[in-house]
């Protein structure tokens, strides 16, 4: 089965054909085989709805329950290496000791408690500067609230288009916490432990199987319809294009499930993430009142 598979790629690589979409009938007619074979014969296997939606997994396999349980990427054959183009970059906010690990140096080793992953001269810096040290929380959110500001990003656009950002720190401390506490508020938010995810702006409303079928937004009743009798009401034209990574969250989101039937959870969940944009929003507006102001005076590292 597979020594079939790998022969049918590489002769659609030899081709010449660099398009990914090239490979997903085969690839897709190998894990279905492979599916039958493990005696998993609920397991569904789709490939992405628009082929224009890159940086989308090319696959997603459902449970037959309507619940997604992996993603595949497709890659050609004749790329090697593939960090080199689904590179990603994680920054801890602590760093957290190997307890099993022996090298020449372990006895040395100062401590065995977590660690801030990071560096002592900011810490420093913002000491000095602020009379108290802050905690590496309040700097996480700090600098969240900073990437959520839309003057941030414009201001800095070409820049972030080619390096990581810069995160200018404010000296006046009394801006400091107020952005960090916008920044804890979004942080929330998107972790979906908000306490303002409680009194939802959306409701799921209509009669039907609650089947995803036809999704489209009506911007005079405020409504996202996912066929013709059912839709979520309460959904603003600004949350319902919101953006996060190129996609529409509140658009996206339904894609994905297109077919599919919403259980009570993904309703909830759906409601919720709504929310979430919306105050998402809001929120940005607050920060980009004082973005400026905080920008006016920084610390120099």
């Amino acid at each position: 089965m597979l020594k079939s598979y790998l022969k049918k790629i590489f002769k659609i690589a030899n081709q010449g054909d660099a398009r990914e979409e090239s490979y997903y009938s085969t690839l897709e007619a190998f894990l279905k085989e492979a599916v039958k074979s493990f005696g998993k014969q609920k397991i569904h296997i789709t490939t992405l709805p628009k082929s224009t939606e890159a940086g989308n997994p090319d696959f997603r396999i459902w449970d037959g329950k309507q619940h997604i349980v992996g993603y595949i990427e497709a890659k050609a054959p004749t790329i090697e290496n593939l960090d080199l183009i689904e590179r990603s970059y994680l920054f801890p906010l602590y760093l957290y000791p190997d307890p099993d690990q022996k090298d020449l140096f372990s006895h040395l080793k100062e401590s065995k408690e977590r660690k801030p992953n990071i560096s002592k001269k900011i810490f420093s810096a913002l000491s000095e500067t602020y009379k108290t040290k802050p905690s590496p929380e309040d700097i996480f959110y700090y600098i969240y609230a900073v990437f959520y500001s839309d003057t941030f990003r414009t201001k800095y656009a070409e820049f972030l288009k080619t390096d990581f950002p810069r995160v200018p720190f404010t000296k006046d401390k009394s801006l400091f916490k107020k952005l960090a506490e916008y920044g804890k508020r979004l942080a929330d938010l998107h972790l979906m432990q908000s306490p303002e995810l409680d009194s939802p702006v959306a409701k799921f409303q209509g009669t039907g199987d609650k089947r995803v079928d036809k999704i489209k937004y009506d911007k005079e009743g405020k409504r996202v319809c996912i066929n013709n009798d059912q839709y979520f009401e309460g959904v603003e034209e600004n949350v319902c294009q919101y953006q996060i990574g190129g996609y529409q969250v509140c658009n996206k989101w339904l894609k994905d499930r297109k077919g599919k039937v919403l259980s009570l959870d993904d309703i909830k969940h759906y409601c919720k993430v709504a929310t979430a944009i919306k105050h998402t929003i809001n929120i940005q507006k607050s920060i980009d009142e004082i973005y400026n102001e905080a920008e006016k005076d920084l610390i120099d590292f």
